[in-house]
């Protein structure tokens, strides 16, 4: 049985459904099927096929309607989703910026590179698909949203253009006064498509607007609001907020985030309307993933980073392109997972060190435990296997435990009442930290 169960379904936000046109969804539809059935994973007639990689800071499973069963606020990622594979049980390794993408791009837990904060930048020796992909000769090129996402930490190895899109300055103070450029991330990106003339391409596009500062949405609070959330206001000053949230405020919060992913939503769509129209579509493999979702309260406090719920760790994974029919895959699976999927996809031997596998419906890997961690605010562990989850605090040994098929929201703590699930689940970690070098 799958670890979660289906979301609930719920009434999608107003407007929501009109952010993608459709003319766009006719174009989507256009995407993995139009050569699909002519090309084998890794290979094409004309040349080997190109991978676009989306990920999205801050995008909630919750807010898309291929997950909850209808409505949502991503109708152009749905119909893309539509067209490819789904995965359904996805874990980030952490559920911040930094080291998420660390783990995307390598194919490795980040405390396995040694690297979970930002005061050293990414390890040289730490391997990324653009390299290889580089060796191999594709064009690589890659579009960042975030200073967590920058040159500065390494991201750069191996992208022969690396663009920095609403990135504040290395000087700058507070993140919250540069609200993430959505649009000029996608025109970036497709200026980067129109250089890359008729070899493979390896795009990298980092869209950080889900996350706060919100800039768009003011017309989606219920106009009958009138408390202290609004469009524009920073982390810090939703973080100030948190002790007080009324249930009506938490709704206007929503409706903000929906707002903002929304824009990203058309913005992706836009992007892969782009790929189409060049006439890369079909020999494309097109992955898109969260590196994080987003607590608005679920759990009484605000953000990412912080803690391991499923609000935070529990992400979508998209994946459309040559030879990959429609399906819904609920093997368990990581970030660290694309990396090895996609080199798998394009015929190239994993990178080194690889803690991801290949899932794919012929590669389905066996029962597993997924890792998340964070020592952003507690040094924090989560591992999952089947349908528990053990949250496990390093700092004071205490360990919460979670049936998430019965109990999705993890409301009900069954620590004390499962003593020797927690037992099995704690020795399993342990295991882990030792067989891939955690720090």
């Amino acid at each position: 049985m799958a670890r979660r169960p289906p979301l609930p379904c719920s009434a999608p936000s107003n407007r929501a459904l009109g952010a993608c046109g459709a003319g766009l969804l006719a174009v989507l539809g256009l995407l993995t099927c139009a050569c699909g059935k002519q090309v084998s994973a890794g290979s094409n007639e004309q040349r080997p096929a190109s991978v676009l990689l989306v990920a999205i800071d801050g995008l909630r499973v919750d807010q898309m309607g291929v997950y909850r069963g209808s409505g949502g606020v991503t109708p152009c990622l749905d119909a893309l989703a539509r067209r490819g594979l789904r995965y359904t049980d996805v874990e980030t390794p952490t559920p911040w910026t930094s080291p998420a993408l660390a783990g995307l791009l390598t194919g490795r837990y980040p405390s396995a590179i040694g690297w979970t904060d930002l005061e050293h930048p990414l390890p040289y020796e730490a391997t990324l698909l653009a390299e290889r992909l580089r060796e191999r000769g594709y064009t690589t090129a890659a579009v960042v949203n975030s200073r967590h996402a920058c040159a500065r930490l390494g991201f750069d190895q191996g992208f022969q253009t690396f663009d920095e899109v609403g990135v504040p300055p290395e000087e700058a103070t507070d993140d919250d006064v540069f609200p993430p450029s959505t649009q000029a991330v996608t025109d970036t990106a497709l200026s980067r498509l129109e250089e890359v003339g008729p070899k493979p391409f390896f795009l990298f596009v980092h869209y950080a607007g889900p996350l706060p500062p919100w800039p768009v949405g003011e017309e989606r609070i219920d106009a009958d609001y009138d408390g202290p959330v609004h469009a524009g206001l920073s982390l810090r000053e939703l973080l100030a907020l948190t002790s007080r949230l009324r249930a009506e405020d938490r709704r206007a919060l929503a409706a903000l985030h929906d707002a903002a992913v929304a824009e990203v939503d058309h913005a992706v769509g836009r992007l892969l309307a782009g790929l189409e129209a060049r006439g890369r579509g079909g020999e494309t493999y097109v992955a898109v993933v969260a590196t994080s979702g987003l607590e608005l309260a679920d759990h009484g406090e605000l953000g990412t980073a912080k803690r391991l719920y499923d609000e935070l760790v529990y992400v979508p994974w998209i994946l459309t392109g040559p030879g990959l029919e429609p399906a819904v895959l609920e093997d368990a699976a990581s970030l660290i997972d694309v990396t090895p999927t996609l080199l798998e996809l394009l015929g190239e031997k994993p990178l080194p060190r690889a803690d991801g596998v290949a899932v794919l419906p012929e590669l389905a890997p066996p029962e597993r435990i997924l890792v998340s961690e964070t020592d952003r605010a507690r040094s924090l562990r989560a591992v999952t296997l089947g349908r528990w989850k053990l949250i496990h605090d390093r700092e004071t040994g205490r360990s919460e435990l979670y049936n998430l098929y019965d109990d999705p929201k993890e409301q009900e703590d069954l620590a004390r009442s499962r003593p020797n699930k927690v037992a099995e689940l704690e020795a399993r970690l342990a295991e882990w930290e030792a067989s891939c070098g955690a720090h």
